[in-house]
């Protein structure tokens, strides 16, 4: 029988933790004690060092949640990302979908972007950000223009898109320099984290800092 006020108590330390090894080692005795606990499997992998490790460990998530994500779709009133199961499973894909993308796995990580706005209609979670990053990565920057055409939202990873796309396939021409500066305007650490060179939000950043990145 699990001892459920003991795991949530490791997780609990788990989260409070700042040390990476720590992290681990609280994960893994969970997982000893419930080897299907989607949180620690995310702890787990947010803990490991190398990208390919992560994706074997979030895969793992996934197929756990797969069954309760099927009936959470099929019930007409829930909310999706109010749920507990949703809101894992989309932390389970954000963290799936950047670890394939820092692979070089495009095309998985695209496929999961796209999985993850269906999901998040409103905006909410990090799944425009890939979309948009993936799509720069693999040079459509004419898709990204048209996709941030229709997009009736201009968050800042659209923006900063929309100008990086611009300015590749116009150079600086008026449009480019326009887009630019709206860009900017959103948010001028953005571009960094758009084209690799930086990674999200720290845990500890600010609510406003973590939505610049949606």
């Amino acid at each position: 029988m699990l001892d459920n006020e003991r795991i949530d108590e490791l997780l609990d330390e788990a989260y409070s933790t700042d040390d990476e090894e720590e992290m681990e080692r609280l994960a893994r005795e969970v997982l000893e004690m419930d080897e299907e606990n989607v949180e620690a499997l995310i702890l787990l992998a947010d803990a490991g060092e190398f990208s390919d490790e992560k994706i074997d460990i979030l895969e793992r998530a996934r197929d756990i949640l797969a069954a309760d994500v099927e009936s959470l779709l099929a019930n007409e009133d829930a909310s999706f990302l109010e749920d507990d199961t949703g809101m894992l499973y989309i932390a389970v894909l954000q963290r799936l979908g950047f670890a394939h993308f820092s692979e070089g796995n495009d095309e998985k990580a695209l496929e999961i972007a796209l999985e993850i706005q269906r999901h998040d209609p409103e905006g909410e979670t990090l799944g425009k950000t890939l979309y948009y990053t993936v799509l720069l990565d693999m040079k459509r920057d004419a898709e990204v223009l048209e996709e941030a055409l229709k997009d009736d939202m201009e968050s800042p990873a659209m923006l900063h898109a929309r100008a990086i796309a611009s300015f590749r396939l116009t150079g600086g021409d008026r449009g480019a320099y326009r887009a630019l500066w709206d860009a900017f305007a959103a948010g001028p650490e953005i571009p960094f984290h758009i084209l690799g060179y930086s990674g999200e939000p720290e845990d500890d950043a600010t609510e406003d800092e973590y939505e610049d990145y949606n």
